[in-house]
């Protein structure tokens, strides 16, 4: 036979005897995120801003076409990619091998580091510490990490560029002295000819060279192409654990809990009453099949040495 559907009225009274675990539940959530956010470790954070492409790049050096990772020099790629590179593995273990950091402070470097573009060309770096001091050391590493990221990239870069200066220089030398050879057994317009070439050799060493030369000075003094605006500072306030926010979710995940034990109860409990009911019927049952008369059951006396039990008074008689 199948069981009764709920009623509306069974789910009322459900809900309603489901209050108190709901409540107790709430409670005992709320009492255990008061205990997690007291024990769990503090962090603190502290932030720094910096501007990224304020340099200028010499217009007579051929620089503007040189490529790097963020473009040609000069030319800065939107301020969303600067702060996904800064934030990336590579500047972390930058950042994490830097001198002026302990060693608890280069431990999972990545963890509890963001950077997060401001305008167009401002970029908001933060890291998060034990203590205020540890978060400060943590973000300045992570600005110089940034900075040398740029730096490396842009020097390798220019280097680029200076071997092939020093490859057109020496195809220069070579031109020259061949010239230098023809003009030792020229004369008249073949030697003016020559002479004109190596003049105009000698001139175009002399602006490779310049141009090298300003090359690596450009390379030597390029830092990275940002300002810092605003050196990294601690903030005072604990900004981990959240302890509203903890305890806000140990009262919903404790009223959560004694709602599902509620609704459990409420299903389980009328079918855990019927089938009570249904084995006591079936116990009564039984008890009425088997309630007819009944044989007594056998005395000493009934049993005989020899011939075992006997049928009663009657065979006792008999023996006689």
């Amino acid at each position: 036979m199948a069981a009764p559907a709920l009623t509306m009225d069974d789910v009322k009274r459900g809900a309603a005897a489901s209050l108190p675990w709901i409540m107790g539940c709430a409670v005992i959530g709320l009492l255990a995120a008061l205990v997690y956010s007291h024990f769990a470790p503090k962090a603190w954070t502290s932030s720094a801003q910096v501007i990224v492409g304020g340099y200028a790049v010499p217009s007579d050096l051929g620089l503007q076409d040189t490529g790097t990772v963020f473009g040609p020099l000069g030319i800065e790629p939107p301020i969303e990619v600067q702060a996904r590179l800064a934030a990336g593995m590579p500047v972390a273990e930058i950042a994490a091998s830097d001198s002026r950091l302990q060693a608890e402070d280069s431990e999972n470097f990545s963890d509890g580091v963001l950077v997060e573009p401001l305008g167009e060309n401002v970029l908001t770096f933060q890291a998060s510490g034990a203590d205020a001091d540890q978060a400060r050391r943590r973000t300045d590493a992570l600005v110089d990490a940034y900075a040398t990221y740029r730096t490396e990239r842009a020097r390798a870069a220019l280097a680029t560029r200076s071997q092939a200066l020093a490859k057109q220089a020496e195809a220069v030398k070579v031109a020259m002295a061949t010239t230098e050879r023809q003009l030792a057994g020229a004369t008249g317009k073949r030697a003016e000819a020559l002479t004109q070439q190596l003049t105009d050799l000698s001139r175009q060493a002399q602006e490779v060279q310049t141009e090298a030369i300003g090359v690596q000075a450009f390379a030597d003094s390029f830092t990275g192409g940002m300002t810092v605006t605003h050196p990294a500072h601690s903030n005072s306030v604990v900004v981990s654990p959240e302890r509203s926010r903890i305890l806000v979710f140990g009262l919903i995940a404790g009223g959560l809990v004694g709602l599902a034990v509620g609704l459990m109860r409420m299903v389980s409990g009328p079918r855990t009453r019927r089938a009570q009911q249904r084995g006591h019927a079936g116990s009564a049952g039984e008890r009425v099949l088997h309630s007819g008369p009944q044989r007594p059951a056998p005395t000493r006396s009934d049993f005989s040495p020899t011939s075992g039990p006997t049928n009663g008074p009657a065979d006792s008689r008999a023996r006689r």
